[in-house]
């Protein structure tokens, strides 16, 4: 059986969504650490989609310098206001 892709959720403001449908994850299904720190997976609950994400020992979500390297290229991102999501051009 094939396995599922995982991808990086949406986050901003400690609220971690689903970067494909941007609806709340499910509960955490695994964890782990590796050289990247702590890593928890969960499958979003609309589209089933597993997220993998990262945090640092104080509970903040920890952002890798890839996904920071990977956002610049894009032509907009995505960004929380007032409960919402928006769409800003860089």
């Amino acid at each position: 059986m094939p396995s599922k892709s995982i991808y990086a959720p949406f986050v901003e403001n400690n609220v971690i969504l689903c970067s494909r449908c941007f609806s709340r994850l499910g509960d955490i299904e695994k964890y782990g650490c590796d050289e990247n720190g702590l890593w928890f997976i969960a499958s979003c609950r609309r589209c089933g989609q597993k997220m993998r994400w990262y945090r640092n020992p104080d509970g903040t979500t920890k952002t890798i310098d890839n996904e920071k390297e990977n956002s610049e290229e894009n032509a907009f991102s995505f960004h929380m206001e007032n409960g919402e999501i928006v769409m800003k051009s860089e």
